[in-house]
Formats: C-alpha cells, sequence, structure tokens
C-alpha cells in the first residue's frame, strides 16, 4: 500500500504536463492493426481478466480457514472490492500522467510499456527505474500467495491420489503442520516456468494467458451442471443469493466465459506471425490431452475425488436446520455421518 501512495503521488506530481479528460476517458485507439474495434475491445479485456485469479487462490486455501462457509467468501469480496479501488485509483494516475502516447507504443520495451509511461513522468531513467523497483518490490508478497497457494492444490490433489508420488506429496510436515513437500516442489515448477521468459517472451506470453482460459473452463465446469439440474443440488450455505438471482447470475457467468475464452485466443495483432502469435489456444488443447492420458492411465484406477468433511456436514446441516424447504447437507448428499471420511485438514 506505500508503494502505491507512493507511485500515485509521483504520477500526480511530477509530470511538466497531464494528459487531458478527453484523452483519458473518450478517446479509443485500436492498433492491432486489422482487427475490428470490437474485437479489440475484446482482446483487450485480458489484462482485466486476470481478476479471475482472486477467488480461485483464496478458495484454494478454505480447508485451513475456520468457518470457510463464512470467512472465505468474505475474503473473496474483500480483496476483490480492494484491488478494484487501489486498481482505478493508480490507472487514473497512471493515464493522466502520459505525455507522448506514440512513444509508449512505440516504446523499445514493447511488453512493458509501463516503463516508458513513468520515464515520462518522472522525466528521467533513474526515476522510472525507482518506480518500477516498487513493483519489483511488490512481487515478492506475491511470489509467497503463489507458492503457498500452488503447494496447496498438489497437496489436496496428491492426498486424492491425482498426481504422480501421491503418497510422497500428500504428506504434512509433522511439526510444521503445513505440506512442505508439495509448497517446495510447487515452488520449484513456478520458478522454473518464470525462467521460460528469458528463452521467449512468446511462450511466456502464451503459459500466463492460458492461466486465464483454463481458469475460466474450470469455472465453467464447477457451474454448468448446476444450470443442467436447476440448482436442485447446490447446497446453501450463509451465502446464498436465492434461486432465480442464482440461476440469472450462472448463466450470465457461462455466457462471459463462452464469449471470452475464444476471443483469448484470438492473435493480438495482425498479421499473425510466428513471433506475436496467440499460442493459448495450443497450451489449453495440450493440457486437455495429457490430463486425459493421465487419466486412462493413472487416474480411473486410483483417483477418488474429493472426500466430505464431516466437521462441514454439521455446520452446514446445523445453518440449515429449522429453515422450511431446505434439506440438510447430509439429506442432500446421500451419505450419512458414518460414511464420511474424517479428514484432517492442516
Amino acid at each position: 500500500m506505500c508503494g502505491l501512495v507512493i507511485t500515485v503521488v509521483v504520477l500526480t506530481v511530477m509530470p511538466k504536463k497531464h494528459a487531458s479528460s478527453a484523452q483519458v476517458w473518450t478517446e479509443y485507439h485500436n492498433n492491432t492493426g486489422g482487427w475490428a474495434d470490437g474485437v479489440c475491445f475484446m482482446t483487450g479485456l485480458l489484462n482485466a481478466a486476470f481478476a479471475v485469479g482472486v477467488p480461485d487462490c483464496i478458495s484454494h486455501l478454505s480447508e485451513e480457514v475456520p468457518q470457510p462457509e463464512i470467512q472465505v467468501p468474505q475474503g473473496i469480496m474483500l480483496q476483490m472490492l480492494t484491488a478494484f479501488v487501489t486498481s482505478f485509483v493508480y490507472l487514473i494516475a497512471l493515464f493522466y500522467s502520459i505525455q507522448d502516447l506514440d512513444a509508449v507504443f512505440t516504446s523499445n520495451i514493447g511488453s512493458f510499456p509501463t516503463a516508458e509511461i513513468y520515464r515520462q513522468a518522472t522525466g528521467s531513467n533513474v526515476g522510472a527505474i525507482g518506480l518500477i523497483a516498487v513493483l519489483f518490490i511488490a512481487t515478492f508478497p506475491t511470489l509467497i500467495g503463489t507458492f503457498v497457494t500452488g503447494g496447496r492444490m498438489w497437496w489436496s490433489l496428491a492426498r486424492d491420489n491425482a498426481t504422480p508420488f501421491s503418497d510422497y506429496f500428500a504428506q504434512v510436515h509433522p511439526t510444521l503442520n503445513c505440506p512442505v513437500r508439495a509448497t517446495i516442489a510447487m515452488s520449484a515448477l513456478v520458478t522454473c516456468l518464470g525462467c521460460i521468459y528469458i528463452g521467449s517472451t512468446t511462450a511466456f506470453q502464451a503459459l500466463i494467458s492460458s492461466f486465464i482460459v483454463l481458469s475460466s473452463l474450470s469455472y465453467f465446469g464447477a457451474i454448468f451442471p448446476h444450470v443442467l439440474t436447476g440448482r436442485g443440488k447446490m447446497v446453501p450455505g450463509p451465502f446464498y443469493m436465492g434461486q432465480k438471482l442464482g440461476m440469472a447470475v450462472n448463466l450470465v457467468s457461462l455466457i462471459y466465459i463462452l464469449v471470452t475464452v475464444i476471443f483469448f485466443c484470438f492473435p493480438l495483432v495482425l498479421p499473425a506471425t510466428v513471433q506475436n502469435m496467440n499460442y493459448t489456444s495450443v497450451i489449453v488443447i495440450g493440457l486437455m490431452v495429457l490430463t486425459a492420458f493421465w487419466w486412462v492411465f493413472h487416474g480411473r484406477r486410483r483417483y477418488h475425488g474429493p472426500q466430505y468433511s464431516f466437521e462441514a456436514a454439521e455446520r452446514l446441516a446445523i445453518f440449515q436446520e429449522g429453515k422450511e424447504g431446505r434439506r440438510s447437507f447430509i439429506d442432500l448428499v446421500g451419505v450419512t455421518p458414518v460414511g464420511i471420511e474424517h479428514s484432517n485438514f492442516s
């Protein structure tokens, strides 16, 4: 937050002149080389779509949060609200500090135009490096969250026999009380993936773009069955939108995912070449093929799927008790308390 305040103040005070309100709020620039304005707008949503990672990261830590049915939704909403406010303030200051937009488009650092904007705002390379350093420092706590979330995901999959060497990675450290092995493995993997940028910026851009498509498709896979069943299998919790409003939100979400996933696989500029081609679709299809291969040779025999938590079942049953027209969690899933596996989530 201190870095945000410093950056906003510098971008507001130091520029010798600022962009006009018309340039910031009304002018539209299409530098895709051939795409229509509508396609340019849809592909331009790619950066904003990274917000899909916010609920994804928090939800993967739900097994370690007290009363996750309450605190996880609260955390998601708080993070989304905070991110929206801070990003909006930052972008306003950033856009008003632009003095030569053409120089931003033609900058030698084409993959990081923010550096050119910082240079224009401060009037020097040193000032730009200082503001970039603020961004760089902010990546450290972000990496911690990435390693922790990735480790928990790999551990939970290993616990359900869905990964290679499941028995090894499913272990929880006896004293630290966390999945150290899975966290170290994912930290090493994330570090190796980051090194791809050194060899090929095109491959790296395709990798990070595929995250949005893959995450969106995972939400599609979770929402679509509820729509097909008319939300009849939905387990109402403390945050429940109701049948009609919930169904409307689900339908809008599915339409949004289907439309944006298609556009996010388009080349960002025309004409498409080997260097600027969008390889997101290749990564997505390739990962699906690998997943299907792993399922055939491993998953169908060993993967058991997530197990119900007895404690979570009890809490939801208590929450629904006395509410007319709602069945308890245990009745809804068709499992008695005896049949629910007691899990020790650390």
